[in-house]
């Protein structure tokens, strides 16, 4: 069975406006942030995950976090709170921004700029 050969090539090409193109990479950008938050949201609402975090950011401003297993991820949230006011009152840590990690507890809210 013999093949012929095409006689001629059609060509199609699609091009997207201004506000198609906004669009597809809105889509894109939802799409990549949904992957990222999905398990960041699930490591959060783990209590261990939650006290990782806590206490990751405890050493970043210079404290111990004492982390309680019998907590809710919202309890844990509060003990945090809790214990870094007694570390602000015992002059571990000061009630400024710390040098190191200042950025963070800026960002966060942690301490006030003074």
């Amino acid at each position: 069975m013999s093949k012929n050969k095409p006689k001629e090539t059609i060509e199609y090409v699609i091009r997207l406006q201004d506000k198609e193109r906004q669009l597809a990479e809105d889509a894109i950008g939802a799409y990549q942030i949904n992957r990222i938050m999905t398990p960041l949201v699930t490591l959060v609402n783990d209590v261990s995950g939650m006290a990782l975090i806590l206490t990751l950011l405890a050493s970043i401003i210079g404290f111990v976090f004492i982390a309680n297993e019998d907590l809710s991820p919202a309890g844990l949230i509060d003990s945090f709170t809790t214990q870094r006011e007694q570390a602000i009152a015992a002059g571990i840590i000061g009630a400024t921004t710390p040098a190191f990690g200042g950025l963070i507890s800026r960002w966060l809210g942690l301490f006030e700029d003074k």
